[in-house]
């Protein structure tokens, strides 16, 4: 079973990906992970990344690459991504979303755990507006490159709103629906 996690700026794709991969025993993966790697290698913050991506597609097809090799190479596996249900259309897909005041709570805590250390965050009106260019920025290239918009519920099987969830409910929840759903091997 391949698992795609899709989702806002700080909605939990990495963190319930990971909680849900144990649960399930599947390796994890990140396209955020893959993405913060070729910022660092590049000596740039993941908003110059972003904004590099914007010119050229020349990133995107790296991850996307990775992606699709992984869906032909992998049998059993959870990869928290904007677009891996795009590039995996027989994954479940699973969408996960945080408003506002969520998404800054969220930045906070990495920020204090230095999660995010490579991402200069000053105050919360500084950390709304780098999501909101963060989100800007892949909406626009994803629609350019793809012609898509990420955020529409009817490219998941499921929609799960975060807010008011911790970690382990939003896995459980998650792993419900997959039961119900008769979606385990």
């Amino acid at each position: 079973m391949i698992i795609t996690l899709s989702g806002n700026v700080a909605s939990g794709k990495s963190t319930v990906g990971k909680a849900l991969a144990e649960k399930l025993k599947l390796k994890h993966y990140s396209t955020g992970d893959f993405m913060r790697k070729i910022a660092k290698e590049q000596k740039v913050s993941l908003y110059e990344l972003a904004e590099e991506a914007e010119k050229s597609n020349k990133i995107d097809r790296l991850i996307d690459e990775k992606t699709i090799k992984l869906s032909k190479t992998k049998d059993n596996f959870l990869i928290d991504s904007r677009l891996a249900w795009y590039f995996i259309p027989s994954a479940v897909k699973i969408y996960l979303y945080a408003g506002p005041k969520v998404q800054i709570k969220r930045l906070k805590l990495d920020k204090k755990l230095n999660r995010r250390k490579e991402e200069d965050l000053k105050d919360e009106k500084d950390m709304m507006e780098k999501i909101k260019l963060r989100e800007d920025s892949e909406r626009k290239r994803y629609m350019k490159y793809y012609g898509i918009d990420y955020h529409e519920k009817r490219f998941y099987d499921y929609w799960l709103n975060t807010d008011k969830y911790s970690i382990e409910e939003c896995a459980d929840k998650i792993l419900e629906y997959i039961k119900k759903k008769k979606l385990l091997n």
